[in-house]
């Protein structure tokens, strides 16, 4: 499925890539397969950069009310509750292995 994606996504040289198409084909495989991490995580982290922050939100939250013993999404549920763009950015930063001072920059 997120191979699927991502060759929609990019394209070939015949035809452009469809990040809709790649969407699409993310959203259409949640439920038949129960709400993967992998996959929440992926289209999340493109709604996110999209602006769509409160669909993400919603997508992780129904993701963990399916899989609540799952501890990769329970993780994300708490990096997406956040109310703006900026938020996220500062979470995933404070969250991220980068140094001290690497997270100051």
């Amino acid at each position: 499925v997120l191979l699927k994606a991502e060759q929609a996504r990019r394209g070939t040289p015949e035809r452009p890539g469809n990040p809709t198409a790649a969407e699409q084909i993310l959203r259409e495989s949640l439920e038949p397969l129960n709400y993967p991490a992998r996959i929440v995580g992926v289209l999340a982290e493109r709604l996110a950069n999209e602006d769509r922050l409160p669909q993400a939100r919603e997508m992780v939250m129904e993701a963990v009310r399916r899989n609540p013993g799952d501890e990769r999404l329970t993780e994300m549920a708490s990096v997406f509750n956040v109310t703006d763009q900026t938020e996220l950015a500062l979470v995933l930063v404070e969250r991220s292995a980068a140094s001290e001072a690497e997270k100051a920059l």
